[in-house]
């Protein structure tokens, strides 16, 4: 696709460096085997003279001779090793290294039969074919984690057949890795030929918009060859998101449940249905839908009323032309009561308006049948570890710090804890930002004024039961004094009338609990809200929601490995399937070493408690079949510098007599040419005879 650049190698690369060490022998005579010193004589010194004269006036002819004798031992032994010249632009490398998108976007099926990955196995296997007998070929697979499926091998048949094996795995792609230790060592000086076999697809280059430029330079010693993208846009349908909420009827007495999932299409998009089935974990169907789509439209939100008890479910439709995109694992909180813990004294005075905030939210969650656990902000260090679901921390400038390490330890253990603000935000919240690090900032001193909520609240999962309830009742809502969050990369959860947050939100992940913030406190001095109907649907809403919330980031993504936290502490995770289903070893911190390789619902078995079940997606990206532009890959590709199509390359394999050297019987006559030389000139040293029968010095 681009200049030819010409490469020197050798059929015989040890017979190069013997001829080169040979070369070297006549210096190393010349250094070491120098003549002893001669003992002046008297009746020798005329003749030592005259020869020290001659001596000086044949010190070229030996250099002459020493030249010519070493570069024909190396002229010679070069020869017989038989260099040879090719360009970046051949086929025949003599080192082949297959990189191959085995990820989710290869699961691809084509019109004509087949997937996208069954033809990058086509292709590989024919670059195979043209290898000569014996010639090395590396194999790896893209998809996460990247593996090598061959290693440096010659023999060719079974780097075919474990090429025939490979499946597309619903994983992502890591090409960029992949490319990467295919490039040669930085020592290494012969050139090597990679194929880059992927169809470009969005899921196969979404993770890396440009390759490491720090690349460059090992990338020049390579002859790259790339598949063809896939250019058709074809019409797909995926299940992007999904959860599994509580419904308006769920006060958390064991309820149903709303399975909430988006669905998303590409391509042309006539009006057409969608049959869905709900499954839960032993694959039973427990409930049906039909989605109906409106012609042109590309996204659809459907909500999916459960049976009562349901935690964990499959979401599947039917497979289409990506059918890695096509199910989704859903888990949601658990069905009892959320474990309450309110940091906060109780008032002495329990009127109206002297009560505390931790008082009027005692008040509004009793009255929707939560059991409440009050703990003395002092003492709060010396309470056990573990037992609380929620934290609700309602006088934080109370807590030393032997407090704070406790609400932290709790939220590591996947625990939700919300936060209140004082009005004077000073060394609590010094305290708090270094325990549990949030990614908002506040400002020491609330800001007084008459604030009201926005008409017109941010639709997250906090507050989702509530809809569109949640602005009307908001908008009777007066608040005479806040404190100033900047929410950084928070999420805003709450929003007052000019854009300010009432209140964000961030998930820990990692099984790492959720930490919120409100921007008031819920009592009189505050605010008028414990007046008002929202109270109590807002506080009820805020606990299950952050507890849900907590929950779900017990969450796993495929091909990377399981990262669940302190929970799931020296646990095992079993894969979801039958008897011989795969168990992966959890450390100390919750991790398995070993990477999610399987989407769907996984089996979670702590060292204590009950087992719980644990959702594996895969990330919808990565199996996206979107097309992607030349002028992208070229530019994704860049640092790897000229390539050209895999289809461009001849498919017969090369003939034999391209074992053959073109040099080698040039570099042979200069070898007897360099020795025909030294023998002519070391003629010059020897004596020959006079006229007058005398032997006289050349």
């Amino acid at each position: 696709m681009a200049g030819r650049e010409a490469v020197v190698n050798f059929l015989v690369p040890g017979l190069a460096m013997v001829a080169l060490a040979a070369a070297s022998i006549p210096w190393l005579l010349h250094l070491l085997l120098r003549r002893p010193r001669v003992t002046a004589w008297p009746s020798t010194l005329l003749l030592q003279r005259a020869l020290e004269r001659l001596r000086r006036n044949r010190r070229l002819d030996q250099w002459i001779l020493l030249l010519c004798r070493s570069m024909a031992l190396l002229v010679i032994g070069l020869g017989m090793a038989g260099p040879r010249t090719r360009t970046m632009e051949g086929s025949d490398s003599g080192e082949l290294w297959i990189v191959i998108d085995d990820g989710a976007a290869s699961a691809e099926r084509l019109e004509g039969g087949g997937t996208v990955l069954n033809r990058l196995q086509e292709q590989a296997c024919q670059a195979i074919d043209r290898l000569q007998a014996g010639e090395p070929v590396t194999v790896l697979a893209a998809g996460m984690p990247v593996t090598m499926v061959v290693e440096r091998s010659g023999d060719h048949d079974r780097a075919r057949q474990r090429i025939r094996d490979l499946s597309a795995r619903p994983v992502p792609t890591n090409l960029p890795l992949a490319i990467e230790r295919s490039l040669p060592p930085d020592a290494e000086s012969v050139v090597r030929q990679v194929h880059v076999l992927s169809g470009f697809r969005e899921g196969s280059i979404h993770d890396a918009s440009t390759l490491d430029p720090a690349w460059r330079d090992r990338a020049q010693r390579v002859a790259w060859s790339v598949s063809s993208p896939m250019q058709e846009r074809v019409d797909n349908t995926a299940i992007v998101a999904a959860s599994l909420d509580r419904s308006m009827s769920d006060q958390g007495q064991g309820g149903g449940r709303t399975l909430r999932f988006r669905m998303a299409r590409t391509g042309s998009t006539p009006a057409r249905s969608d049959s869905i089935q709900v499954r839960d974990q032993t694959g039973t169907v427990i409930a049906t839908t039909e989605v109906a789509w409106v012609d042109g439209s590309d996204v659809n939100a459907v909500e999916v009323p459960m049976p009562d008890g349901t935690r964990a479910v499959m979401v599947v439709r039917e497979p289409d032309v990506q059918p890695q995109d096509d199910t989704i694992a859903v888990v949601g909180d658990g069905l009892e009561q959320p474990r309450v813990l309110l940091v906060g004294r109780p008032a002495t005075d329990r009127s109206l308006d002297r009560m505390s905030a931790s008082d009027w939210i005692e008040r509004a969650l009793e009255a929707s049948n939560l059991t409440v656990q009050r703990a003395d902000p002092a003492s709060l260090g010396m309470r056990p570890r573990g037992g609380v679901d929620v934290v609700l921390v309602c006088q934080p400038d109370q807590v030393d710090v032997g407090g704070w390490s406790w609400i932290a330890q709790t939220m590591r253990l996947g625990g939700a804890v919300v936060l209140m603000p004082t009005g004077a935000e000073t060394e609590w919240w010094n305290q708090a930002t270094r325990e549990l690090s949030p990614s908002w900032s506040m400002q020491a001193e609330a800001q007084q004024g008459t604030f009201r909520l926005a008409s017109r609240q941010p639709r997250s999962r906090m507050f989702s039961v509530l809809g569109g309830e949640l602005d009307v009742l908001g908008e009777a809502v007066r608040f005479g004094r806040r404190s100033m969050l900047e929410p950084g990369s928070a999420e805003v959860v709450l929003q007052f009338e000019d854009g300010k947050p009432a209140a964000v939100m961030q998930s820990q992940g990692s099984g790492s609990g959720v930490l919120m913030q409100l921007a008031f406190r819920p009592e009189l001095d505050w605010t008028d809200l414990p007046l008002k109907p929202l109270m109590v649907p807002l506080l009820q809403e805020m606990v299950r929601s952050v507890r849900s919330i907590s929950s779900s980031t017990r969450m796993m993504e495929t091909g990377r490995p399981a990262s669940l936290g302190p929970v799931a502490a020296l646990g095992t995770l079993q894969a979801p399937g039958g008897s011989d289903r795969a168990v992966l070893a959890l450390d100390e911190q919750g991790e398995s070493t070993e990477p999610i390789e399987r989407a769907g619902l996984w089996t979670l078995q702590p060292v204590r408690g009950e087992s719980m079940q644990i959702a594996a997606r895969l990330d919808p990206e990565a199996a996206s079949i979107e097309t992607v532009s030349g002028e992208r890959i070229s530019a994704w590709s860049t640092v790897l510098g000229m390539m050209r199509p895999v289809d461009t390359i001849p498919t017969e394999p090369a003939p034999s007599t391209s074992r053959s050297s073109p040099w080698t019987w040039p570099l042979l006559v200069a070898g007897l040419v360099l020795l025909s030389l030294e023998s002519v000139w070391s003629r010059r040293g020897s004596p020959r005879s006079s006229d007058h029968g005398t032997v006289e010095p050349a």
